[in-house]
């Protein structure tokens, strides 16, 4: 019952979204830091061919 009400909570968009993340760094070469906060709008921006590239320390 509660995994319901929360199902639909987030459907209505009465809960708030979380992502986990590091905070956004100051950009200021061409090579972008991208995080989860800024992904979607680095990475889905049609005005810019992006190619990403993912590592782990």
């Amino acid at each position: 019952e509660l995994l319901e009400e929360f199902a639909r909570g987030v459907a209505s968009g009465d809960h708030e979204q979380y992502i986990k993340s590091q905070p956004v760094p100051e950009q200021t070469d061409d090579v972008k830091v991208v995080v989860g906060k800024n992904f979607n709008d680095i990475v889905n921006d049609d005005t810019k061919d992006v190619l990403i590239e993912f590592y782990a320390p």
